[in-house]
């Protein structure tokens, strides 16, 4: 975009809140030609060169007596022959120039932009909005665009503002998209589906949310299959099937380092996937390119609850294709160690270790060309026997095709150990299982995020 040399800048009159506000019940208090004539008073105590009264219509319109047909009426009467168009205003403005940069602002209080940004559900309309706008590649494309960019849309998403009526908002702004494209041509990318509502609210309460791991590792040739359990008790998600009034919404971007700047925003629906536990169970099956994502997973009622690693975003990385095959994995040996570092027992299957100690799995691999070699700790819930709190770690080399991961055991129970080798194509271990003694174990995952204690 070429540099602005010159524009028209004219600041509309605070006056504009007496009439969008106080306007309409003065006018049904005392009359609406009374009232015309207190807005006139206070135009006068303000009039020093052009007043600017603009403002949104619907605000004091349905609340006045006619619509406010007398009280615009009486005002205009007064004001007939004393008006100027914006564009008269500015020809006969006298230009200077500005001592300082714009800031970026609005005409919410104290100049925010909160109301329209930063909640998921707005960031995800602009997200779409900015998609179909980078296609847009001449005017008459470009304009078929300008009423899904009215501020509206963004203002009712979220929950900063609530309407019963947000659902037909939403279905307006996807449907403008949607015809956008259809009349183009062009193919619709991004990884939200525009026949599904941005907008979600049930009666059912979101009590508890989590994934069943930390950080993962993919090779590029895998779809990388994520998971959340969502807890509802007013929903019942402990039923067998899935919960009525429940949603649950990946969302992530791709950083250049763990914990920092997300270079964009993504956000999918996830679909129902059975039943862990008391937790309904959502999965989403995703195609990444190489390289390092955080995720966040959203779980909808009528409450957003947002579900996080302790904290922290969960962590996946896909590692780039190569020219190798894998034609294998398996373990060779597990080492166990105490918390000072001295060898205390080596297994080639199942065995035991304790809290505070360390683990070195070593895992053969068969494989020609460059691969890829991660492997993983999972502990293993006694209710449900699934897996939780998986953390994937690179493995390294120690030659001869052996590879090794060390893991730090900081709380008892049964812990699933495996590895996968990843090339054009991807190889797994069987899982050896490790029982951790001599210290506190998790408490039960059964909905109540403070029962996590990983």
């Amino acid at each position: 975009m070429g540099e602005i040399r010159r524009f028209g800048l004219l600041q509309r009159c605070g006056a504009i809140h007496w009439v969008g506000f106080a306007g309409s019940a003065r006018s049904r208090a005392v009359g609406e030609e009374q009232a015309a004539q207190e807005f006139l008073e206070l135009l006068n105590s303000r009039l020093t060169g052009y007043v600017v009264m603009a403002l949104d219509g619907e605000n004091p319109w349905e609340w006045c007596p006619n619509d406010g047909y007398i009280f615009l009426s009486t005002i205009y009467s007064v004001l007939r022959g004393k008006t100027l168009t914006l564009r008269e205003a500015a020809s006969q403005a006298t230009p200077r120039a500005i001592e300082r940069p714009l800031p970026t602002s609005s005409w919410d209080w104290g100049g925010s932009l909160a109301t329209w940004i930063g909640e998921w559900e707005e960031n995800l309309a602009w997200r779409i909005l900015q998609e179909a706008r980078q296609t847009a590649k001449n005017k008459a494309w470009r304009e078929l665009l300008y009423p899904a960019e009215a501020g509206d849309w963004f203002w009712w998403y979220g929950r900063d503002r609530e309407s019963p009526r947000e659902d037909v908002f939403d279905a307006l702004f996807r449907g403008i998209v949607k015809k956008y494209y259809v009349k183009t041509g062009l193919t619709y990318n991004y990884t939200w589906p525009l026949d599904v509502p941005i907008h979600f609210r049930s009666n059912y309460a979101v009590d508890w949310a989590g994934a069943p791991y930390r950080n993962l590792i993919f090779g590029e040739v895998e779809n990388a299959t994520l998971t959340v359990e969502v807890y509802s008790a007013s929903a019942n998600t402990a039923a067998p099937g899935q919960a009525e009034g429940i949603r649950a919404v990946a969302h992530w971007g791709p950083v250049d380092f763990w914990g920092g700047a997300w270079r964009d925003l993504y956000f999918a629906p996830m679909r129902y996937a059975g039943d862990v536990g008391n937790n309904d169970l959502y999965a989403i099956s995703l195609k990444l390119r190489p390289g390092r994502y955080e995720f966040v997973f959203i779980a909808q009622g009528s409450n957003d609850y947002f579900a996080t690693s302790m904290g922290m975003n969960y962590r996946v990385e896909v590692v780039p294709r190569t020219d190798g095959n894998v034609c294998g994995v398996e373990l060779e040996k597990v080492e166990v160690y105490d918390g000072g570092g001295h060898l205390l027992a080596v297994y080639t299957g199942n065995g035991l270790a304790y809290v505070g100690g360390t683990l070195k799995a070593y895992y053969k691999v068969c494989s020609s060309g460059a691969a890829y070699v991660a492997a993983s700790i999972a502990y293993i819930r006694p209710d449900t026997n699934a897996s939780w709190d998986e953390t994937y770690v690179f493995a390294a080399p120690v030659g001869n095709g052996v590879y090794v991961a060390q893991f730090k055991l900081n709380y008892s129970g049964v812990f699933a150990l495996k590895a996968k080798a990843m090339a054009s194509n991807v190889a797994y271990s069987a899982p050896t299982y490790i029982r951790v003694a001599g210290g506190p174990g998790p408490k039960a995952v059964d909905g109540n995020p403070e029962d996590w204690v990983g």
